[in-house]
């Protein structure tokens, strides 16, 4: 599985499942034992987590893995290996080239199998579709309700990070600067844009010049963004 997310920069957003099995025949008696995960699980754990690739391996490939280690240690460190619903085996995900730890646009990803529309993790989180022509529209839009799971199995789709976010005191001094996304499609129509490394760069230099930093912050383009300067009272300046 090394190296694994990268390359699968190379699949142009295409997703896809790896599965490890055991094969046991006896030609003498033509017949053969296959040992795999269950496909059906395989499958329902690449729309769950919403990786772009899953690795899975049956519980007999595992379980000889694990017995390969006489000296009681195991082949992976816990957590590397999930159970797959039903117990057939064992799977990995990889979030791939679409997936940046800490972004705050995640995607935009291939549409889950079958058409059907992704909901939000929780309230601090937005979904937006990529139409295969056009502008990214609200998971809830006309255009979504009324186009038909064949239709939307074309499409692709993008999660956005509602919560705010502060940079560090270390590039802020002795003030905070907060920022969110307040516009979620024109955030995914930028999925490119960094926040974060955008305002550290323009405070710092504005501390830097002693420029008043409301100045500074005003002259910040982010499109889909909201950015403030945090009082000590908590409200924005």
């Amino acid at each position: 599985m090394q190296g694994l997310a990268g390359r699968l920069a190379h699949l142009g957003g295409l997703r896809l499942t790896a599965d490890f099995r055991l094969v046991e025949s006896w030609p003498s008696e033509n017949s053969e034992q296959v040992y795999r995960a269950d496909a059906e699980a395989v499958d329902a754990a690449l729309e769950e987590t919403r990786a772009q690739a899953v690795v899975a391996v049956s519980s007999t490939v595992y379980d000889e893995e694990d017995a390969d280690h006489e000296d009681g240690t195991r082949p992976y460190p816990p957590g590397v290996f999930l159970p797959l619903d039903g117990g057939s085996g064992w799977f990995h995900p990889v979030p791939g080239a679409g997936h940046r730890p800490g972004a705050v646009v995640r995607g935009p990803y291939p549409m889950p199998s079958g058409g059907w529309v992704p909901e939000p993790r929780d309230g601090l989180e937005a979904v937006v579709l990529f139409p295969p022509d056009g502008d990214p529209v609200p998971a809830d839009a006309a255009a979504v309700r009324s186009a038909s799971p064949a239709e939307l199995a074309r499409w692709r789709y993008a999660e956005v990070d509602l919560r705010e976010h502060r940079l560090s005191r270390g590039v802020t001094g002795d003030q905070e600067v907060a920022w969110r996304v307040d516009d979620p499609v024109r955030a995914a129509a930028h999925p490119g844009a960094d926040p974060a490394g955008t305002l550290a760069a323009e405070v710092s230099e504005a501390l830097h010049l002693g420029e008043d930093l409301a100045a500074a912050l005003a002259r910040v383009t982010l499109p889909g963004y909201a950015v403030r300067r945090v009082t000590g009272s908590g409200d924005g300046g």
